[in-house]
């Protein structure tokens, strides 16, 4: 679950940040929702993705869903954040 990326060193703001992606935000919209600049939102993705250990955004997204923290939901492109709490709703 979530406590996989957390051993993994990602914070908590770096996993909403990676749910967000994988619902298929872009990072000026995760910017808006989450009241910070577009470019904290790149480097929260690429702190992740380096932790991870992932070779891009794609493989990234996988490696969440395969530790659990986004959940695979059938006829979902991505994934669905299991804790969508964390996000600041608009």
């Amino acid at each position: 679950m979530l406590h996989k990326l957390y051993e993994r060193g990602l914070t908590g703001r770096e996993i909403t940040v990676v749910q967000l992606v994988a619902e298929g935000l872009s990072a000026k919209e995760i910017a808006g929702r989450l009241d910070i600049a577009p470019r904290t939102v790149e480097r929260h993705i690429e702190n992740s993705r380096l932790k991870l250990g992932a070779r891009n955004r794609s493989h990234m997204i996988n490696l969440a869903i395969q530790t659990g923290a986004l959940a695979k939901v059938p006829g979902a492109p991505f994934g669905v954040p299991i804790m969508p709490d964390l996000v600041k709703l608009q």
